[in-house]
């Protein structure tokens, strides 16, 4: 098993960033179909998007540096 692989597993169960990632959304921007006006501040939250199981599989709390 490669260093980098258990490295970046460990980042994703346990992130450094705690704060949202903030964008600001640009002219005609759709998010799930739903329209978001320009220059609204559209922020996501780090640990939300490494805990997605359509990304990580079910077991997202589960360490697995083969992912």
């Amino acid at each position: 098993m490669r260093r980098t692989t258990v490295i970046k597993e460990s980042l994703h169960l346990y992130t450094p960033n705690s704060m949202p990632m903030a964008r600001v959304a640009p002219p005609e921007f759709f998010v799930d179909g739903h329209f978001i006006p320009e220059k609204t501040v559209v922020s996501i939250h780090s640990y939300r998007t490494h805990r997605d199981p359509q990304v990580y599989g079910e077991e997202v709390e589960t360490f697995r540096p083969e992912r």
